[in-house]
């Protein structure tokens, strides 16, 4: 693939793939008869104290049951010891086994262990702190006998600080070369920016999203961090995932991802600086020895200039990238810090800039502009109700689109040219490029779930548009040329499903299986609803309403759990079964 400029995608659906005359869901009334197991120990659990509205969130919805998204035959969850455990269904019966015990301590951590597994025989597990273990598992399917294939600990590594979440891994053997393995996983981690930045002034959270290389030596239990690729953002990131020889990254959230860079300044008495999150730019004036009264600010639809009148000097001379509104635009002083803002308002409504100024002086005095920061010099006023064509509480919870607003599904080409195994040897840790490669708005089309649809193949993504959920496969390949405008195809469509899951207030997970054949929709506790794809009816039926003949029937099943009072914790589909983790049994359903 070639690094030319980023792609801005627009999703078109495959409108074959589309019912306009879909009839709705029939409610089903025949109890579908689970399968349960009561658990010895408990998942580990997280107590949400002292956090963010964000990662309370995060905390909340995550799913402590992990899929093997390269056999879709066992599940797997760690408990409060930290010991992995595989669940799977032999003969209408719940298998639980042991495979590994990480730690003989109780679960005491801020975040929420996770098993990632990495290939056919390779996995990862965090401990929910600041250590993370490479495994060798051995082959994963469902065993024709009643041995439990333990896994082999490879090496343990420790992070300097604590983890939020290990959100992917990939993983292989180096060739000719048995006890060598190479590891590439994403790790994100809810800051404050005066950790990312010591000499940041305000205070505020972000997001890290680091992408990192491991080499493991298994005979010596060794694990190093030989690479890495950092990504920063203003929001935990609701799905990221790589390809299999982790060359290409895909990030999809509220808000967008950015490579990390630190605030760059022109070499000179000054600088000029604006981070994600800032709504306006802000010029550092501190060693200039202009007086106040001295000071003139011209803003012009295409020009910034600043000039000291008594030296008659030019502090400032810089052309925008596009037209700014000079009439809104508005600048001050503030004569304790020496800091100038200026407050602009871009002339072109809804355009995003990516640069400031066009001469290239200047351009690199701001780092490429954020939606964060692009939209908000199209702001007027203050945003409130009043200034919005239509009033939130008479909207429907699926037609309100304010919280995806700045949503963003982005591909990153990550550029390892500078890793090789023999710097892989080195003793520094290095860190590489990447370069963003497509990009795609998802204003108005809510993030429901990713998925795998086949074997270890990159997660799918399933977006609400209009009332129907459709998922989204990636079909760029690691060897195509830089023709490729579009790397997201329309696969699948699960009729209505984004209006459906809309409705249900207490829902906490949803997903589907990798067939499709049916989707999912957890509550906190108690229930879950299961809707399946229409089938054809050999009867004839009769809309009364339309008198149209209907072809086929979409059925739903309500499935209430036996233990009511039990959380729901996990819940994974796969295309033969439904699992779902409550806190003290897991529930089995068969799915025909």
């Amino acid at each position: 693939m070639g690094t030319g400029e980023e792609v801005n995608v627009i999703l078109k659906p495959n409108h074959t793939l589309l019912d306009p005359d879909f009839d709705g869901y029939k409610l089903n009334l025949e109890r579908l008869t689970p399968i349960t197991k009561s658990l010895n120990k408990p998942p580990a659990k997280v107590n949400i104290t002292g956090t963010s509205y964000n990662e309370t969130k995060q905390l909340m919805l995550f799913n402590c049951l992990f899929e093997d998204r390269f056999t879709f035959e066992k599940v797997y969850y760690l408990d409060t010891n930290l010991n992995a455990h595989e669940l799977f269904v032999v003969f209408g019966e719940i298998h639980n086994n042991i495979v590994t015990k990480m730690s003989n301590s109780q679960f005491s951590a801020s975040n929420y262990p996770s098993i990632s597994f990495s290939s056919k025989d390779l996995a990862v597990i965090f401990d929910g702190g600041k250590q993370i273990k490479f495994y060798q598992t051995g082959k994963r399917n469902i065993p024709k006998d009643e041995t439990v294939s333990q896994w082999k600990l490879l090496a343990t590594f420790n992070f300097d600080h604590t983890i939020s979440s290990v959100l992917y891994s990939v993983g292989h053997f180096v060739e000719n070369n048995e006890h060598l393995f190479e590891f590439t996983i994403v790790t994100a981690n809810n800051c404050s920016n005066d950790e990312l930045q010591e000499d940041s002034q305000n205070v505020e959270r972000k997001t890290l999203l680091t992408v990192r290389k491991f080499l493991i030596n298994a005979c010596t239990e060794n694990a190093a961090e030989k690479c890495r690729i950092n990504f920063e953002g203003s929001t935990f990131p609701e799905t990221a995932f790589l390809n299999d020889d982790s060359t290409l990254l895909q990030v999809a959230g509220l808000r967008e991802f950015k490579v990390e860079s630190k605030e760059t300044a022109k070499e000179g008495p000054f600088k000029i600086t604006c981070s994600q999150n800032e709504k306006f730019l802000k010029v550092d004036i501190s060693e200039i020895k202009t007086e106040e009264s001295d000071l003139q600010v011209k803003i012009m639809s295409n020009t910034l200039k600043c000039v000291d009148k008594k030296k008659e000097i030019d502090l400032i001379e810089a052309e925008f990238c596009s037209q700014v509104n000079a009439e809104r635009c508005n600048w001050s002083l503030n004569v304790e810090e020496r800091m100038l803002t200026l407050m602009l308002e871009k002339e072109e409504i809804g355009a995003v800039w990516r640069q400031l100024f066009m001469t290239e002086e200047w351009q690199n005095c701001v780092y490429m502009i954020s939606d964060d920061v692009a939209s908000s010099f199209d702001e007027k006023g203050d945003g409130d109700m009043q200034n919005k064509p239509y009033n939130i509480e008479e909207l429907e919870g699926c037609d309100d689109f304010s919280a995806t607003e700045r949503s963003k599904w982005q591909l990153f080409e990550l550029n390892w040219e500078s890793y090789s195994l023999e710097t892989g040897e080195q003793e520094e840790l290095m860190t590489c490029k990447s370069v963003p490669k497509f990009t795609s708005s998802l204003h108005s089309h809510e993030i429901l779930f990713s998925r795998v649809l086949n074997f270890g193949d990159m997660p799918s993504l399933c977006l609400r548009h209009d009332v129907d959920a459709l998922l989204w496969e990636t079909t760029l390949l690691n060897n195509q040329s830089s023709s490729i405008t579009n790397p997201w195809q329309h696969t699948m469509t699960f009729n209505a499903l984004g209006y459906v899951q809309a409705s249900k207030r207490e829902r906490k997970f949803i997903s589907c299986a990798p067939s499709g054949k049916y989707a999912a929709i957890a509550e906190s506790a108690r229930r879950v609803y299961l809707y399946l794809q229409p089938e054809a009816i050999e009867t004839t039926l009769v809309n009364r309403k339309t008198g149209r003949r209907v072809p086929k029937i979409a059925k739903q099943f309500v499935l209430t759990l036996d233990n009511v009072e039990d959380s729901i914790v996990g819940l994974v589909c796969y295309n033969e079964h439904l699992y779902i983790l409550q806190l003290n049994e897991v529930v089995v359903y068969s799915v025909i």
